[in-house]
């Protein structure tokens, strides 16, 4: 789970009847919608959302490789064919 501010975030999880989830919100949690389907195969094990890009720019990875959106998670594309079991993230003051 990755929340760039205080109501805009995304969930990364498993398949389920074959596809993957991701989910997002816009009110802090309430609510949650699905948003496509990522490009790369198997589970989703992490995301980051990557500073200075408002909740724009988010990564996802997985032992399928490494998906980048650039629109807030509407649309994904593979960027790396690797297995990737995790990922992190700090801004530039350290938090």
């Amino acid at each position: 789970m990755d929340f760039w501010d205080g109501s805009r975030g995304v969930v990364y999880g498993d398949a389920v009847n074959g596809q993957l989830r991701v989910l997002r919100t816009e009110d802090g949690g309430s609510s949650w919608m699905l948003v496509p389907q990522l490009a790369m195969r198997g589970a989703a094990f992490g995301g980051v959302h990557l500073a200075d890009t408002g909740g724009r720019a988010r990564l996802a990875v997985g032992p399928g490789g490494a998906d980048l959106s650039v629109d807030g998670g509407r649309s994904w594309r593979t960027v790396n064919g690797g297995s990737w079991w995790g990922i992190g993230s700090v801004s530039s003051d350290g938090t």
